[in-house]
């Protein structure tokens, strides 16, 4: 089962000879955006021995052209493929896309309360800018509805 740190060093290693670069290369153009790394570093890091800081991750996903979720996350959208989260479990890789790019939570209740979950998320998950008007105005009307209930719509009392 694949976890974080896996996936990360299996797609840190693949996008690399996928984008033609060699480690030397590699760490040229890191070092081209600022972020350093020696090329044992990238080395390590594709092996697993050395884990890359935050802003290494986001500078190899400038660099290898993807978004930082490609490189944390396994290369697949397989409901039947599941993946290890830290403190949550066993995940299928496609309800983990799903919520890495701002779709829907994890914990995405099965009941009457899933529209209110999904909103939720989805409009806490990004930037107003990027969420849909019509979600936001379904959020809006459900919370005036739980509002002349006397319930909070953000679920905290």
């Amino acid at each position: 089962m694949e976890t974080f740190a896996s996936a990360l060093q299996k797609n840190i290693a693949d996008l690399r000879r996928q984008r033609l670069y060699t480690v030397r290369s590699l760490a040229d153009r890191l070092a081209e955006l600022g972020q350093p790394v020696h090329p044992s570093g990238i080395t390590k890091m594709e092996n697993g021995t050395r884990t890359p800081s935050a802003l290494e991750v986001v500078a190899l996903a400038l660099a290898l052209n993807v978004n930082v979720s490609r490189l944390l996350m396994p290369f697949t959208a397989s409901s039947n493929e599941q993946f290890e989260l830290p403190g949550v479990g066993k995940v299928s890789a496609f309800d983990m896309w799903l919520w890495a790019d701002g779709w829907q939570p994890l914990d995405l209740p099965d009941d009457e309360n899933t529209g209110r979950a999904l909103l939720d998320f989805q409009l806490h998950a990004r930037p107003p800018q990027l969420v849909k008007p019509e979600a936001r105005e379904d959020w809006e009307r459900l919370r005036n509805i739980r509002a002349a209930k006397g319930d909070d719509a953000s679920g905290e009392h």
